[in-house]
């Protein structure tokens, strides 16, 4: 079971709730790398956003997988039966076949091809590879052509050489044509200049958004793993290191998280720390540190219930905020 996170009841079996969160925390990462898988596949090869998400395989039976990734990925999320337009055997047992589907896709493809029957076969390869293999396979016949149309130029113009008489007219309307080539030649090269510094503006604003929301979803990632009776009281860049450094301060009730006040466990702190370090807002070389301290030291005070936790977020790459 994969858990639900936010604002969801956890499960009556703690063993279970533990390694549902175990799972939940995987599938964090899983998704991130959908995302910059598809990320870089629309960006080299300049595909299209997908439309729907088909599930397949052993891992789908989990409970809440495929909401898990809807809410994610924002996708539609179905199931792929591959037996659903496959007639079975009488010889088969149907209901033992049913129960496995999830794990036939592979089976049933390379059945379909074997047979030589398959509806579809799938091609992952951009269409400018495969033009580019197409023209690479005729490279022959091309040069051929190329060598034939030289030997037609060459005949031509042995053919032509002896007309001198008109060498004078034909010599001004091959220069004529060559200025007007010059003035279009021009004419190109200013609008690609005019397309470059319009890419550059674009490059530019986009990074501006960027930078301004990365600060935007690290909140709401810290609100989404703030554990309950835990409040954040300041979030400011560093003094030293403001472009790269973040202090965050936080407090909570001592008899609220801890079962037992005289004997602290800072287990729920540390493991809110270690959600935001697995966030995809924050890279693999983003540095993290904790530390938790009483809000008052003498005993009679009031503020000795209440414990304040400060954690130090070094950023790997300076965000400008």
């Amino acid at each position: 079971m994969v858990a639900l996170g936010g604002a969801y009841e956890p499960l009556e079996d703690p063993e279970a709730d533990q390694v549902a969160k175990c799972i939940r925390s995987s599938m964090t990462r899983l998704h991130s790398e959908i995302h910059r898988s598809i990320n870089t596949y629309r960006s080299q090869q300049h595909g299209s956003a997908p439309s729907r998400v088909l599930l397949t395989g052993g891992s789908v039976v989990m409970s809440y997988f495929d909401r898990f990734l809807q809410e994610k990925l924002d996708i539609p999320i179905e199931y792929l039966n591959p037996l659903e337009s496959v007639t079975l055997g009488k010889g088969i047992d149907e209901e033992q076949i049913n129960s496995d589907w999830h794990l036939l896709s592979e089976v049933v493809g390379l059945a379909h091809r074997k047979a030589g029957n398959g509806r579809m076969e799938m091609n992952l390869l951009p269409p400018s590879i495969v033009r580019e293999r197409a023209f690479r396979k005729k490279q022959g016949v091309f040069a051929l052509c190329m060598m034939l149309v030289a030997l037609i130029l060459a005949v031509w113009g042995w053919v032509h050489s002896v007309r001198v008489s008109t060498y004078g007219e034909t010599k001004a309307a091959m220069q004529d044509e060559v200025n007007e080539l010059e003035r279009w030649n021009q004419a190109i090269q200013q609008e690609q200049e005019a397309f470059q510094d319009v890419e550059k503006d674009l490059l530019a604003l986009t990074n501006v958004v960027d930078s301004r929301t990365q600060l935007v979803q690290g909140l709401q990632s810290v609100r989404e793993f703030l554990p309950e009776d835990v409040w954040i009281t300041q979030i400011r860049p560093d003094e030293a290191m403001p472009d790269q450094k973040l202090i965050m301060i936080g407090s909570f009730y001592k008899d609220l998280l801890y079962e037992d006040p005289t004997r602290p466990d800072n287990q729920p702190i540390v493991e809110f720390v270690e959600n935001l370090r697995t966030s995809e807002i924050f890279s693999e070389d983003t540095q993290f540190s904790l530390s938790i301290t009483n809000l008052a030291e003498e005993e009679d005070d009031k503020r000795q219930s209440i414990a304040v936790f400060q954690v130090e977020i070094l950023l790997a790459t300076p965000v400008t905020l």
